[in-house]
């Protein structure tokens, strides 16, 4: 049972959703909000991530019919190093993979964040797989290796 419960956004809810993730951030990073890139997802969601009634995190996802899109993430440094993050992140990816049609799941791997979603991809074998900068995950009855087949290069 996960210690994290996720709170979604619909497009509709998003400056309620931007204030709230606002006051979470610390370091001068903006929140992950649509801009140009989602224009070509047909929705858009922002997740956020309470432990104990308390905002620790939030995610932006994006998704069209068939692939969907872990486009940021952002854990608040305090609940770092705890396992909160991965948990999160567990929850997101299976949160859209529960979307109808739902095949696919990418995401971007930006600053030094390889470590992390390295540990992501184990809960997921055989389902997912990390290059350089991406990592890609794909959904129950699938393998990354038939889905990708160009990763057997890599492993």
């Amino acid at each position: 049972m996960s210690r994290i419960t996720l709170k979604t956004y619909s497009t509709d809810a998003m400056v309620e959703a931007f204030e709230e993730s606002q006051k979470l951030l610390t370091d001068g990073k903006k929140a992950p909000f649509p801009d140009a890139y989602c224009a070509g997802y047909s929705s858009h969601e922002t997740v956020h991530l309470i432990y104990k009634s308390q905002l620790i995190g939030f995610a932006s996802l994006n998704w069209t019919e068939t692939c969907g899109d872990l486009w940021k993430f952002y854990i608040h440094p305090t609940w770092r190093a705890e396992g909160l993050g991965r948990e999160g992140a567990v929850l997101i990816i299976d949160h859209l993979f529960a979307k109808s049609g739902i095949e696919q799941v990418t995401l971007e791997m930006t600053g030094d964040t390889s470590g992390f979603w390295n540990s992501v991809t184990e809960r997921y074998p055989d389902r997912s797989f990390c290059g350089l900068t991406h990592c890609y995950f794909v959904g129950p009855g699938l393998t990354a290796l038939g889905t990708f087949p160009w990763i057997a290069d890599y492993i």
